[in-house]
């Protein structure tokens, strides 16, 4: 993370002919967890795989300093014209493979530093927490198999529709991120088992480039629903890592205004002004833009009159608090019409049965989303999901042809056209 305002992608491709400096943020966190000659000996493989990567364009400049290296642009045209784009390119090709050191794998976090070379003694990556020892190992790990995991195509979106309290509307599906399991068959792994590893490490920018980038894929193949997905507050930055991506919603509007991206609340945003920019960078391209778990995370007040959302998510434990209490029934209610006063539209999440939905109805939302109005759902295999592990109806097992119910251990499910639907059992 830059320290102070962060320039925007664009802003900083007007300045393309400057060298691409690029930091290495969690080579002393690598350091203090592995050591210094592994953190070095990671430094020097990462310069390698730059340097293959760039030879093929002619660029042959690159300065290694102790936690960060400089690349220069060969007076070669694919740098300088559009650098910002290439410079996407490096991030995804450098981060998203483990570099292994002595058998064990690590992943580094990059980012690009504005300024170029006269930026190199103002710059100071910012630490993720420092968490050290035998922790910082065993979350490395779960990350590296994350990122091996969406590297072979086992990244999943599983949905869950977001509707109206009488049941009358639909507003969206909130696309959720799930991991085939490495053995295959019927399992999946739920997010709360692996996202926290990456977050806590820095190294959510990859992985929510991967979600948004199979949301946008989903919206294709889908063209009457809006999606939404959620990414960290780490990614809520308007930088080098989305500039294909929003290419893509510049180039396709009718899509970009079927899309919803939600900020999750569980780090603090690095930088409010930048993610300021983020979201009408967004907006200005037709998307809606949710602060999620909304009065459960970092975001403050004021943060969200800053933000400007177009959509507040109330945690699910402020409902939970509100069934069979009346403070929390007054309080929900409170924290609805503020949050009403923040953002256009409001959801409740945590709507898991019928006294939280009447909770939720009484509380003044209009939105809903939880267990008692839908299930996650896969939406081409049939997914019951809990906190921990899904499975997997066989494909086989799905009515092509008939509309009607098929009972699952937790619902009906309900075949509507190509997709699948699944209502609580009652």
């Amino acid at each position: 993370m830059i320290v102070g305002t962060s320039p925007t992608a664009c802003q900083r491709a007007a300045n393309a002919d400057s060298p691409l400096l690029l930091c290495f943020q969690n080579f002393l966190d690598i350091s203090i967890a592995y050591g210094e000659d592994f953190a070095n000996e990671v430094l020097d493989r990462l310069c390698a795989r730059a340097a293959a990567l760039l030879r093929s364009r002619g660029v042959s400049v690159l300065v290694r300093g102790s936690d960060r290296f400089l690349v220069a642009d060969g007076a070669q045209p694919g740098m300088s014209s559009g650098g910002y784009v290439w410079a996407e390119t490096l991030l995804l090709m450098l981060g998203r493979e483990p570099l292994v050191v002595d058998g064990v794998a690590v992943l580094v976090a990059l980012s690009v530093v504005a300024g170029g070379a006269s930026a190199v003694s103002a710059f100071k990556p910012a630490p993720y927490g420092r968490i050290v020892g035998d922790r910082y190992k065993e979350l490395m790990a779960q990350a590296v198999d994350v990122y091996e995991a969406i590297a072979v195509g086992r990244l999943v979106l599983a949905r869950q529709a977001i509707r109206a309290t009488d049941d009358s509307e639909l507003f969206y599906d909130e696309c959720l991120a799930r991991i085939v399991a490495p053995t295959g068959g019927q399992k999946l792994i739920a997010p709360a088992r692996f996202l926290p590893a990456i977050e806590q490490l820095g190294l959510s920018r990859l992985f929510d480039r991967a979600v948004v980038q199979e949301t946008i894929s989903a919206l294709r193949r889908s063209p009457s629903v809006r999606l939404g997905c959620n990414i960290s507050a780490q990614s809520a930055v308007d930088d080098e890592y989305w500039t294909s991506l929003f290419g893509i919603l510049t180039a396709e509007p009718q899509l970009a205004a079927r899309l919803v991206i939600e900020v999750t609340e569980t780090a603090t945003l690095p930088d409010v002004d930048a993610a300021r920019l983020f979201f009408l960078r967004l907006q200005a391209l037709g998307c809606m833009v949710a602060i999620d778990d909304f009065g459960a995370g970092f975001t403050s007040i004021h943060q969200a009159r800053t933000l400007q959302p177009d959509i507040i998510k109330i945690d699910g434990r402020f409902l939970k608090e509100a069934v069979g209490c009346p403070f929390g029934r007054e309080f929900l209610s409170r924290l609805v019409a503020l949050a009403s006063q923040l953002a256009p539209q409001v959801v409740i999440e945590g709507a898991e049965d019928e006294e939280s939905m009447l909770a939720a109805y009484a509380g003044g939302a209009h939105w809903v989303q939880g267990y008692c109005i839908c299930r996650p759902s896969h939406p081409r295999h049939l997914v019951a999901v809990d906190d921990r592990i899904a499975s997997v109806l066989p494909a086989g097992m799905l009515p092509t042809k008939s509309p009607g119910p098929v009972q699952g251990s937790v619902g009906t499910w309900i075949v509507q056209g190509s997709e699948l639907a699944v209502r609580c059992r009652e």
